[in-house]
């Protein structure tokens, strides 16, 4: 059966859109400017280059131990961005076991090493989407999945990933396994993946609790050892020191102004609406507060969740994806990318004309926001920039998209809870 011709034209315009755009990395590319850039005086470094730093700070046997330092990171960014010179230090505050992980990075020139990045980068989105079409037992055609990426790497946050070098696709793909793993009950590779998630461990927490609810001790000890050998590894190469200081450090750095790059009111979750009225540290106990909120939330549907259909779960999946970027203290825009996770396995098609049929309010919602997104997010934050000449409010007004997805996939999810045979709500809703 042939697509129609609307939804046709919509992934034409996503792979004019996507090229369009991409045009920007070819001139910088041209301009020997890939990954470094600068605007009067002010000098833009990619993402990415925290990673080869990490690779190279690792290597490097008069660095290795002080990685965390804020003096030896400036003194090394200082030497890589020379001519240029930064007042304050880009600082790297990734978890221990990524500065080890990131030496095989300094094999390559650091512009041949992003593009070999973001071509690997793509590739873990590819790779997402086949373990997500696998995970809904959906026949999608291959059309369709490739139409489907052009749509998350044409997206605000999919592109700024793949620009920015950033592990956003990389974390997609292992959210993806883990739960393919979870529902078909490979614990091995489930635990795996879990492990590697605490890349960003705000989001793995929350990754870890249909584990808890369902009782995975086995899938929660393979992670648990795992993340024991991600340590160890970390504490044989940049030393024990480093390991056991870090959440010292990481709450340091999330909360000092001496730092470059530090924006609270920038982030893409609930932390940027308390940093309008709150100090950063006010702030971040408040949105440490939230996530403990959203994990008791999680765990509590993912309970009723276990016992429902394969759509329950899925649903279920979809929210906890959701909820975590929502509630977590540090998200930033270009970790929106792990949306297009909840997106495939809850829109039942990927035609307009049938997202508008679906009767239920909020879940027609969902899935027509959810459809425009890749263009949506863009339009809303180039434009409310452009209005306000502040990048706060563009992500301010993002964030309002995300929190409406929020809305009509929680209601979408109780709907499902009490109108499905076999689980509590529902035996409670039948009985009122």
């Amino acid at each position: 059966m042939k697509p129609p011709l609307l939804e046709l034209l919509y992934v034409a315009l996503l792979v004019v859109w996507l090229a369009a755009v991409s045009t920007f990395g070819f001139e910088r590319l041209q301009k020997q400017e890939l990954l470094v850039s600068a605007s009067g005086t002010t000098i833009n470094v990619l993402d990415f280059v925290h990673f080869y730093e990490a690779g190279q700070l690792t290597r490097s046997s008069e660095t290795r131990q002080h990685v965390y330092d804020p003096r030896v990171q400036m003194e090394w960014q200082q030497n890589f961005l020379r001519p240029l010179k930064s007042e304050k230090v880009f600082y790297m505050q990734y978890v221990p076991f990524i500065f080890p992980l990131m030496v095989p990075l300094t094999l390559f020139s650091p512009e041949q090493a992003y593009l070999v990045w973001s071509a690997a980068s793509v590739g873990a989105c590819l790779m997402a989407l086949f373990f997500l079409r696998a995970l809904t037992g959906e026949d999608r055609r291959v059309a369709k999945l490739l139409s489907f990426a052009v749509a998350v790497l044409a997206s605000l946050p999919g592109w700024i990933v793949v620009l920015e070098g950033q592990v956003g696709l990389f974390s997609l793909f292992l959210l993806s396994v883990y739960f393919w793993a979870f529902q078909r009950r490979r614990d091995l590779i489930g635990g795996i993946c879990l492990a590697l998630s605490s890349i960003k461990p705000h989001y793995a927490i929350f990754l870890a609790v249909p584990a808890l609810a369902g009782r995975r001790w086995k899938l929660l000890l393979i992670a648990a050892v795992a993340e024991a050998s991600l340590l160890c590894l970390a504490g044989f190469t940049i030393g024990w020191t480093n390991v056991f200081d870090y959440p010292q450090i990481l709450l340091h750095a999330e909360t000092t102004m001496d730092f470059a790059g530090v924006h609270a009111d920038w982030e893409a979750c609930i932390r940027a609406l308390f940093s309008f009225f709150m100090t950063p540290k006010q702030a971040l106990s408040a949105s440490f507060v939230a996530m403990l909120l959203a994990l008791a939330g999680s765990y509590y549907c993912w309970r009723k969740a276990l016992s429902g259909s394969s759509k329950l779960l899925n649903w279920t999946m979809a929210m906890t994806v959701v909820v975590s970027l929502s509630f977590s203290p540090h998200t930033n825009l270009y970790d929106w990318a792990a949306l297009s996770a909840a997106a495939w396995v809850t829109i039942p098609t990927l035609s307009i004309l049938n997202l508008i049929r679906i009767p239920y309010v909020p879940e027609r919602a969902w899935g027509l926001l959810l459809f425009v997104y890749p263009v949506l997010s863009w339009c809303i934050f180039v434009a409310v920039g452009s209005y306000f000449h502040d990048v706060r409010f563009s992500h301010l007004a993002v964030n309002l998209i995300h929190y409406t997805l929020l809305f009509c996939g929680l209601a979408t999810l109780r709907k499902i809870m009490t109108t499905e045979p076999g689980t509590a709500d529902h035996v409670l809703h039948q009985s009122q």
